[in-house]
């Protein structure tokens, strides 16, 4: 199932079935959908994914402070802002719910956000107990997505991104927004 678009072919979660040969996906192929269902996931480590995340990101990027003891905080904006209906925001209070029953050591809260502007406007207490806001600023979205993923508590948004940094961690915590995925 795909279909041609100028020099792409795109992919569809809704068309391709699990069953479908990643291998057969091409440099010029675009991927797109949500992709929750895990037999995705456990697909791409046959292809060569790695499970173990944290050797893919550059410690650079958070100066020496990251350490697998704090808890990681994702909170996904971007074009839920503008699709509320279809990706409802996640309530701050479920985030600092979560950190108060999972933080035993104080440990470092670090959020991670496509959109601090909007995340320091409409989470400011969880902005203002965070030790470090990482974003994609000139990294790339892998990259992130070890830095979440490497944690020993997650606490995850109503997104694909946060499921899969979750699926590929080593957490012995994980806190996922139900009925939100």
């Amino acid at each position: 199932s795909w279909k041609s678009h100028t020099s792409f072919t795109i992919w569809e979660e809704s068309e391709a079935p699990v069953e479908f040969q990643i291998g057969n996906i091409s440099d010029n192929s675009l991927i797109r959908g949500h992709f929750l269902n895990f037999e995705w996931a456990s697909r791409c480590l046959q292809f060569g994914f790695p499970k173990d995340l944290k050797n893919i990101f550059n410690p650079k990027l958070v100066d020496g402070q990251f350490t697998s003891h704090q808890i990681n905080v994702h909170v996904r904006l971007g074009d839920y802002l503008s699709n509320s209906e279809t990706f409802p925001r996640v309530p701050e209070i479920y985030y600092l719910e979560s950190i108060e029953k999972f933080r035993v050591n104080n440990e470092k809260i670090y959020l991670f956000t496509d959109d601090p502007k909007n995340c320091k406007e409409l989470y400011p207490e969880l902005y203002r107990i965070s030790s470090l806001v990482i974003t994609k600023r000139g990294t790339k979205a892998l990259e992130i997505m070890s830095l979440l993923s490497s944690g020993a508590k997650i606490i995850g948004a109503n997104s694909t991104f946060s499921a899969w940094a979750s699926w590929f961690s080593e957490a012995d915590t994980i806190c996922t927004p139900i009925p939100f995925l």
